[in-house]
């Protein structure tokens, strides 16, 4: 079954472990709280084989309850869709979905043509990563990494 992983670990973590297989940096995000970011919450369905990232609470909710996702952790911090966030430095994040092979992917708006045309749906805006690793805060940069998309087919 086809899913993508995100993470902040340079090596991959468990992802080489499972069959995945490296896609690139998507952005930049923080791996602690930083004053005006949301966390990006992390379920897995055994049954379906997939991971589901959200920075959505009540949809983390809903696929614990109803979509037979397990609880798993926050995984990073990443500015929401805010009159707080940054103005310069960033980029989108949009969650898309395949009903038919329940695989998520996380792309910015410049990236939507492949997975449109591979039977994704949009689902919405999950928040805001950094372009590149720029801060004014020794506090913020100790926690910024970059977030690494990982596939399995």
């Amino acid at each position: 079954m086809p899913d993508t992983w995100y993470t902040t670990e340079g090596s991959g973590g468990e992802a080489l472990n499972h069959g995945y297989e490296f896609q690139g940096v998507l952005c930049y995000v923080f791996t602690d709280f930083v004053p005006g970011t949301v966390p990006a919450l992390q379920t897995f369905s055994s049954t379906l084989s997939t991971h589901f990232f959200t920075t959505h609470l009540s949809a983390y909710k809903a696929a614990i309850k109803s979509g037979g996702y397990k609880g798993h952790r926050v995984c990073w911090y990443m500015f929401p869709d805010s009159a707080d966030k940054p103005r310069d430095n960033v980029v989108a994040l949009y969650s898309w979905y395949n009903a038919s092979t329940h695989e998520r992917v996380w792309v910015p708006p410049e990236n939507t043509k492949g997975v449109h045309l591979n039977g994704f749906i949009k689902e919405g805006l999950m928040g805001y990563g950094l372009k590149a690793p720029i801060s004014d805060s020794a506090f913020e940069m100790k926690f910024l990494k970059p977030l690494y998309q990982w596939r399995r087919s």
